[in-house]
């Protein structure tokens, strides 16, 4: 099993190639609305959809949201993440194998 901590503000590839998503942890997320997750089977913004969510906004503090989600889901090409809100910071950990 491993894991990946992304910093990001609005699209990133955190994972390359083939595995299985175990869990999602939305560590913080600084931004005053409401902020949408979507993460792709791919290396960039397109292709299936593993999961999409809508987390609460609102100014946080470093590591005090923590919002976890579990799932089992194989991806083949990667974890592509991208936000709905293009100045929210957020750090999110993937835990895959």
């Amino acid at each position: 099993m491993g894991y990946k901590s992304t910093d990001e503000t609005t699209t990133a590839t955190a994972v390359t190639g083939s595995g299985y998503l175990k869990r999602i942890i939305v560590n913080y997320i600084y931004h005053a609305s409401p902020t949408a997750i979507t993460i792709y089977d791919n290396t960039a913004a397109s292709g299936t959809v593993l999961f999409t969510g809508t987390f609460s906004g609102g100014t946080v503090i470093l590591n005090t949201k923590h919002d976890q989600i579990d799932l089992d889901v194989a991806f083949q090409n990667g974890l592509h993440v991208v936000w709905s809100n293009a100045n929210s910071v957020a750090r999110v950990t993937f835990i895959y194998s």
